[in-house]
């Protein structure tokens, strides 16, 4: 594994697992936060920018997610790539983006995702199972067929200070790689997985 620039390893990554994917391929990772009690948390996100500062995701204001990483600003990425077996794990500082960087990931949601988002509080209990259902129809009533941003609609930008790229070539172990920021170059070592 030949890896000189890593942030465009895991562009180049995801090209080659959307090629090899037999279904619909989107980018998607594992993000584990902590909270101010040292709790962690995982979810899925998508990640539907990168570039040169980090890997971008974006998600509401009340989530668990917004509320951890508005105490510590430290978060981890895992992304599985079945098609191409390969695996990569980003350890670094989230930042949030600026509202218009945020607006041009919401202009590319579908009409029905950006309503779906508007829907939920994104936080606390349903006081009926059919309670979201019934936003969903009053907003679409309501809402034209451009929706506005809401302010809760947040993006975020993890700069990675480590990625760990895994390539599962062997069936009992990996060939792992590991790029470390170290001022503002990357030292890249071959690692024992």
């Amino acid at each position: 594994m030949n890896i000189d620039d890593p942030i465009a390893t895991v562009e180049q990554w995801f090209e080659e697992e959307a090629e090899k994917s037999a279904q619909p391929f989107i980018k998607m990772g594992t993000l584990a936060t902590v909270s101010s009690e040292g709790k962690p948390s995982v979810r899925m996100v998508e990640i539907p920018f990168i570039n040169a500062k980090g890997l971008s995701f974006f998600t509401h204001s009340n989530s668990q997610k917004a509320q951890d990483l508005s105490d510590n600003h430290h978060a981890a990425l895992h992304i599985w790539l079945p098609a191409t077996r390969r695996q990569i794990s980003i350890n670094g500082e989230v930042t949030l983006l600026l509202a218009s960087e945020a607006e041009r990931s919401w202009q590319r949601l579908p009409r029905s995702m950006q309503l779906s988002f508007m829907a939920s509080n994104h936080d606390g209990p349903m006081t009926t199972p059919n309670l979201l259902e019934r936003r969903l129809q009053e907003l679409d009533k309501k809402t034209g067929s451009c929706v506005a941003m809401p302010d809760e609609f947040l993006g975020y930008c993890l700069a990675p200070n480590t990625i760990a790229f895994y390539i599962l070539k062997h069936p009992d172990f990996a060939e792992k790689v590991v790029a470390s920021q170290v001022e503002d170059q990357w030292n890249i070592e071959y690692m024992q997985p």
